[in-house]
């Protein structure tokens, strides 16, 4: 499984439903959608600050990860594209760096 964190920031219109129009059952409705992409969301925020939200989930691959980030765009509830993070696992940071340390990258003024 691949963890994605997934940001991003509401538009008017869907400020203007949440808070006037609310929509019952949204739980179950956003249920159906991260099933079609076989994907668990582990933790689903609101947020306060530069961004409205944020959605912790884990999905098969990165495809549907950012299938489903780009969904949301899609949807015309987003004022900007979402932000998509690949989150990595201790064990997965330290084997990264573990192999990165296997090469040296030369910086662009090194001779």
């Amino acid at each position: 499984m691949t963890t994605y964190m997934i940001t991003g920031k509401n538009n008017s219109k869907s400020w203007e439903g949440r808070i006037y129009n609310p929509r019952p059952g949204r739980g179950e409705l956003l249920e159906k959608v991260w099933k079609t992409f076989n994907a668990k969301v582990v933790a689903d925020y609101f947020t306060s600050g530069g961004t409205d939200f944020l959605i912790i989930v884990e999905v098969d691959n990165k495809i549907d990860g950012h299938a489903l980030a780009h969904c949301m765009m899609a949807s015309g509830m987003l004022s900007e594209d979402p932000i998509i993070t690949e989150l990595l696992t201790l064990d997965e940071y330290s084997k990264m760096l573990k192999r990165a340390s296997e090469v040296k990258y030369p910086a662009p003024w090194a001779k």
